[in-house]
């Protein structure tokens, strides 16, 4: 891609306590232009920068480098993602929708959505992630019971409390059964030790299938001598520009200030804004 991206992020919690996502007026809308599909050039190698590569892909750990997340929602499912507005909205690849009554959430999944052994994700991975979760995560410490619903591909989950951030439960979602993958991308290398993961089409992908062959995540110390020097296509700015948060010392944002003036007067990078999430509500 001889067009380069660096997109400031500030990823955060997801709101909502009701079956869909709260507005979010004052939340600007994110500067990424569409694209028609048709006119996305198809095969390479998309090479992504991150800080560095994990040894695994298991987000919940303690130690999990910040970029775990990023190459695990490529090939693991991911029931809810951010629209322009950085609002939660169901991903139709692994949900159909979700309804909430009372305490109990009810989540359809696509019945097309498969393991990379062409089992159906079910409840069964969602009980084993609650599971494995409960006593040490918030999110799933709150849940009461999982089970499977009254329907096909039915998931009933029952809170024991409220708890506003519901919608980013089980994304990523492992599956039960061990080391397999569920999105569009499979995991071809994964070498925490070279600082590169390689991500492969998963021949089993049951939606659009990606333009890209591969995606390479590359441990990039500097993301815009990187792409200075065209070694990347993609490196992500992290930092709150417009509305910083409170917690930010003057130096980190003066920081991210000059960060952005570099990144600006790179020649041949095209710089887009993502909307930060707003912040999580009460139940």
């Amino acid at each position: 891609m001889r067009r380069l991206l660096a997109a400031l992020l500030a990823l955060g919690a997801l709101t909502g306590c009701s079956g869909s996502p709260a507005p979010a007026a004052s939340a600007p809308a994110a500067d990424l232009t569409r694209a028609d599909r048709g006119a996305v050039r198809q095969g390479g190698t998309l090479r992504w920068a991150v800080d560095q590569v994990p040894a695994d892909l298991d987000v919940y750990t303690a130690d999990a480098p910040p970029d775990t997340a990023l190459i695990a929602h490529a090939v693991l499912p991911s029931l809810y993602r951010l629209d322009e507005h950085a609002r939660p909205v169901p991903d139709p690849d692994y949900l159909a929708g979700a309804e909430v009554a009372g305490r109990t959430v009810t989540y359809r999944l696509n019945p097309k959505a498969v393991w990379s052994d062409g089992t159906p994700l079910s409840a069964a991975d969602f009980n084993a992630q609650w599971t494995a979760l409960r006593d040490s995560h918030p999110g799933y410490g709150a849940i009461e019971s999982v089970a499977p619903g009254a329907g096909p591909h039915q998931v009933r989950v029952v809170f024991r409390q409220p708890y506003a951030q519901w919608q980013a439960l089980f994304s990523p979602l492992d599956p039960a059964a061990g080391r397999l993958t569920a999105g569009p991308f499979t995991v071809g290398t994964l070498d925490a030790k070279n600082g590169r993961a390689t991500l492969v089409r998963n021949p089993r992908w049951w939606g659009d299938p990606p333009k890209v062959d591969e995606i390479d995540f590359l441990a990039t110390p500097d993301r815009l001598a990187a792409l200075q020097s065209q070694q990347v296509d993609v490196a992500a700015l992290e930092g709150t520009v417009d509305h910083p948060p409170a917690a930010k010392s003057a130096d980190a944002l003066d920081s991210a200030a000059q960060t952005l003036r570099r990144a600006e007067a790179l020649p041949g990078i095209t710089l887009h804004r993502a909307a930060a999430p707003p912040s999580p509500s009460s139940p």
